[in-house]
């Protein structure tokens, strides 16, 4: 069985600074996928696993080869009890890298038995009542429909059972001489049973038929509580918004925008959407250009302004902000992604004054010692 908190202690956080200060090239999916990485560890340990599995699906999508991601999240799905989708994320690991010890280690611990969590955190008030009521309800008639159906099976083997030996009866009474009286006696019983037979196997066939409707149930009852918890994240973004947390509440939207929303939640999403990702995004120029300019900070200026390409397609600074990425890259000592980051202002954004001074920088990274 796997316990969260002690495989947590496994899973550190990936400093992307000091990975590029030993020269390791991030492509700007890369560097996404690891800062959702590290979101997902936090949102773990303050107990969010609804989110933390969003963040880290997210990352995967960004870099499918983030293998410690996969992990994490099989051990994720582990937690909440989906142990199918946590088996297919250790075999993906398994099957990309054959000698990945960690993940044939899960895979092991979730075989010998079933998952645990003992410091799993309770749902909200609404959801555990909802879910509670229900479990109780649907153990209680499975239970009932369970035991009715074994009555109703041995009752169909006895009544089978009876039928073959009286049909086997008449047969041999046919062959050696017995009255007709004796033979039509034999031969109503035998249509009795047929009818009982009959009769019984009906009854089996509509308690099946209550025991797989009783199933489904189930299932629309676990993805309602999963989607209220998801749903009820709108609520905290809206409460972050109001307290001026702006780029934490633009991250949490960011997630549940990979969520597919319905109705009331959906509209509410959008509208929340509209209101909060440009002002976070106004935000993090301001704060990303400060960085750039004054402080000399320039991979976390990088993450803050690479944050505004997520958050929206349509900022009114696009080109300024392609501008100060391809800066930080350059004062980074990244020439690929600097120049690609150039290139993308000077065919994007034709018309901007930052194309001349994009210009120079590609003369500058391209020119021969």
């Amino acid at each position: 069985m796997i316990n969260l908190k002690e495989e947590l202690k496994n899973f550190q956080k990936i400093d992307i600074e000091s990975l590029e200060a030993k020269g390791t090239n991030l492509s700007i999916n890369a560097r996404n996928s690891i800062v959702l990485y590290n979101k997902a560890l936090d949102s773990l340990n303050m107990g969010s696993e609804d989110i933390a599995i969003i963040e880290l699906k997210k990352a995967i999508s960004l870099n499918p080869e983030f293998y410690e991601a996969v992990n994490l999240l099989g051990i994720c799905y582990s937690y909440v009890n989906d142990k199918s989708k946590a088996v297919e994320m250790f075999n993906r690991v398994i099957e990309a890298e054959k000698n990945s010890v960690m993940a044939m280690k899960y895979l092991d611990m979730l075989n010998e038995g079933e998952t645990a969590h003992p410091d799993a955190r309770k749902l909200k008030k609404k959801e555990k009542s909802f879910k509670e009521k229900f479990r109780i309800n649907k153990n209680k008639n499975l239970s009932n429909i369970d035991s009715k159906k074994e009555v109703i099976r041995n009752a169909l083997c006895f009544a089978a059972g009876a039928l073959i030996v009286l049909v086997l009866c008449l047969i041999f009474m046919k062959g050696t001489g017995v009255s007709t009286k004796e033979l039509e006696k034999i031969e109503n019983e035998k249509n009795l049973l047929a009818q009982k037979n009959f009769e019984l196997e009906e009854q089996y066939n509509k308690l099946n038929d209550d025991y797989n409707e009783l199933q489904k149930n189930l299932e629309a009852a676990n993805e309602y509580v999963d989607y209220y918890k998801i749903a009820i994240k709108l609520y905290e973004a809206e409460s972050l918004f109001r307290e001026g947390e702006l780029e934490k509440a633009a991250d949490m939207l960011l997630i549940l925008k990979t969520v597919e929303l319905e109705g009331d939640e959906k509209e509410r999403f959008q509208t929340l959407y509209d209101k909060i990702m440009p002002q976070a995004a106004k935000k993090l120029f301001e704060e990303g250009t400060v960085l750039v300019n004054s402080s000399k900070k320039y991979s976390e200026a990088l993450e803050k302004l690479n944050k505004i390409q997520m958050y929206t397609d349509n900022f009114e600074k696009m080109d300024a902000v392609l501008y100060y990425i391809g800066k930080c890259y350059q004062q980074m000592d990244d020439s690929r992604n600097a120049l690609g980051t150039y290139q993308k202002l000077i065919e994007e954004y034709p018309n901007s004054s930052y194309v001349k001074w994009a210009k120079i920088r590609i003369d500058e990274l391209t020119k021969l010692p």
